[in-house]
């Protein structure tokens, strides 16, 4: 892989943190706490936007920012410590100016440790400086007191530090012309009340004149603002196999993409937006300013998740045994690793790749750097989705229902976390996890510090793909639309974006949802399906003829789920609610019913049905008229001869 290049520049650098932040943790409680700080962090990225400033990292608490120049630095630094007074925070900071070194998205050398050092020196509700920052603000209209030499740890020599402030203003000129004549001063209050007696238009003319253009102006941009000829128009949907962008603003298409067939999975990185194509086993390559396909490239069969970081794009191919690896600067497949059977999600994190292979029911890590894959994991169901973070992933099980947390080596941390029926996808918010269970319509909210389910969200179509924005959650239903979640108010009423086709994954690029389409469900309901067959026309349940004759036709209390790739190969629940888990050395499966199943005359569907069911099979003869049918069929399985007695 070719090296990044590294670029050196000058600049501000900016720390703060909370001040006896951990005692405050304690005293407030975990929510309250993380209310406060959500609030904290907000205040500071407000002052960044507005004193230009650009957030690097935030670890816990704190920020590191770098500025252009010093004196916005220091104007946002005393705008952070007035404003978290009010919510009774007290933060502190520290500034230096130097040269750094950026490689990809990381900035780097002496400056920034020196930056922080100094901010480790600060009191409560102190802003520190260097010496070099003093230098370079004087006249900008800051104090500096002297707060003497100190020792930085780590870093050589001695330095002079700086508390800074606003300069107070000059009140002598004010306060002097408050001291004026008695004369003066009587003189004035009369030409006051001569002035309040004449009528508002004729003591100003000139503010009602303004008013009157100011109320013309406003009808004239209320006009404007209603019809808003400089947005792009809304679309009447997305088509199939596309990629279409909303305006989060008015809730509406304003954008689509034509990408390959049965997109699979989107993700956003290095500069681009990634589609991975099913259908035709390639990923494109987007442009997010044009909105363009700006390549295709050839991936291992039937792609079903994709990743970024790293420098790399990472596939999933869900036809074979691998992942392949994209170098994004060459777009140039440069790897296929070979992985565990039928790999189906993939996600990226600072601990590394994570694969989540339904085939075998296990998980592995992959090393970014060397492609080296790890020990696999293996899970009591088949992973189906799979998120990552610093310190781990999160696994998503849809046959079990459940959600399995690995740490940073992989190691499961508890026991899987019950969710909703049939988990289809898993996306992380700040202090969450969300789950969207595609059976029951709704969204599991997980408190990741916690480790269980806080709350459940419901929603009105089926969610298959997640991506969170700040504080709004956007749902990809595969009924056709796009489904919005303030996550302040998860109670009140969501809008739903239609698209006209179905929604399979959804991703966030610059504040505006990115969401991948195939074709709607409902363009496949009605008409004739046509089975050429050798079974005749019987569909008799007891004479259960090939199981790709039956999975056509019957239901059973499980089956392999109606989807092309690894997915179609996968035992799911049917009328059951889950996979039984068995029990008794193997001899015992025990299931449970889904609720509200009828037959097609409204009659209920009863446990008991099954027993019948399977009595009946070992009454009827078969084709040849010796013996039952079932008899000939559990031929080989132990203890058929007391059930045919």
């Amino acid at each position: 892989m070719a090296d990044q290049r590294v670029e050196r520049f000058l600049t501000t650098v900016l720390f703060t943190d909370i001040v006896g932040s951990t005692d405050l943790a304690a005293e407030l409680g975990d929510k309250a706490w993380r209310e406060l700080v959500q609030e904290h962090h907000r205040v500071v990225r407000a002052a960044l936007k507005k004193y230009r400033g650009r957030e690097l990292d935030t670890a816990g608490d704190g920020f590191f920012t770098v500025f252009d120049a010093p004196a916005s630095a220091v104007d946002c630094a005393l705008e952070v410590v007035v404003q978290l007074q009010t919510l009774g925070l007290q933060v502190r900071a520290g500034l230096h100016v130097g040269e750094v070194e950026q490689s990809g998205g990381k900035v780097s050398g002496i400056t920034v440790p020196i930056g922080s050092r100094i901010m480790s020196q600060a009191g409560p509700s102190e802003v520190l400086v260097s010496g070099t920052v003093r230098d370079l603000t004087v006249g900008a209209g800051f104090r500096f007191d002297d707060r003497g030499t100190r020792v930085l740890k780590g870093v050589p020599g001695e330095w002079r530090l700086y508390a800074v402030s606003h300069a107070t203003d000059d009140v002598a000129d004010a306060a002097a012309a408050e001291r004026g004549s008695h004369d003066q001063a009587g003189r004035r209050a009369a030409a006051v009340r001569r002035r309040q007696d004449r009528p508002v238009w004729q003591r100003h003319p000139r503010m009602v004149a303004g008013l009157v253009a100011g109320l013309g102006l406003a009808v004239v941009l209320a006009g404007l603002w209603i019809w808003q000829p400089w947005l792009p128009p809304a679309l009447a949907g997305v088509a199939e196999n596309s990629v279409g962008i909303i305006d989060p603003a008015r809730n509406v298409v304003i954008a689509a993409a034509p990408v390959g067939r049965l997109p699979s999975a989107i993700a956003v990185g290095e500069g681009s937006v990634w589609v991975a194509n099913a259908g035709d086993s390639t990923v494109s390559q987007i442009d997010p300013t044009s909105r363009a396909v700006i390549d295709t490239i050839d991936v291992g069969r039937e792609p079903s998740g994709i990743a970024v970081g790293g420098g790399a794009i990472w596939v999933a191919d869900s036809g074979e045994r691998s992942v392949t690896r994209i170098n994004a600067a060459t777009r140039r497949v440069v790897a296929t690793i070979e992985v565990g059977n039928g790999p189906r999600a993939i996600a990226y994190g600072e601990s590394g790749v994570w694969l989540a292979n339904s085939g075998d029911a296990t998980v592995v890590r992959i090393d970014p750097t060397t492609g080296a894959v790890g020990v696999p994991v293996s899970l009591r169901a088949q992973p189906t989705a799979i998120v990552a973070d610093g310190s781990g992933a999160w696994v998503v099980s849809a046959d079990a229902g459940t959600v399995t947390r690995l740490d940073a080596t992989g190691s499961v941390t508890s026991a899987p976390l019950a969710v909703g029926q049939r988990p289809s996808a898993i996306a992380i918010g700040e202090g969450a996890i969300y789950v969207a269970n595609s059976a029951d319509h709704t969204i599991s909210v997980i408190d990741s510090a916690g480790g269980r389910v806080s709350s459940v969200i419901e929603v009105s179509g089926t969610p298959v793909g997640l991506a969170v924005d700040d504080r709004t959650l956007w749902v990809a239903d595969r009924g056709g639309a796009l489904e919005r979640i303030d996550l302040d108010q998860p109670t009140h009423a969501h809008p739903r974006i239609e698209l006209g086709s179905a929604a399979e994954a959804v991703a966030v690029v610059s504040g505006q949802p990115w969401v991948v389409t195939r074709t709607s469900l409902s363009a496949h309901r009605g008409g004739t399906l046509q089975i050429v067959s050798s079974f005749g026309n019987d569909v008799d349940p007891a004479f259960y003829p090939s199981p790709a004759y039956s999975g056509l036709v019957l239901d059973g209390l499980v089956g392999y789920e109606h989807v092309g790739g690894i997915g179609g190969s996968q035992l799911v629940a049917d009328l059951a609610t889950s996979l039984p888990e068995p029990t008794d050395a193997g001899l015992t499966y025990t299931f449970k019913l889904r609720e509200g199943l009828v037959y097609s005359d409204t009659t209920p569907v009863q446990a008991s049905d099954f027993r019948f069911a399977f009595e009946r099979a070992f009454q009827l003869p078969n084709n040849s008229g010796a013996g039952s049918f079932a008899a000939a069929q559990y031929a080989s399985l132990v203890g058929m001869e007391a059930c045919a007695e």
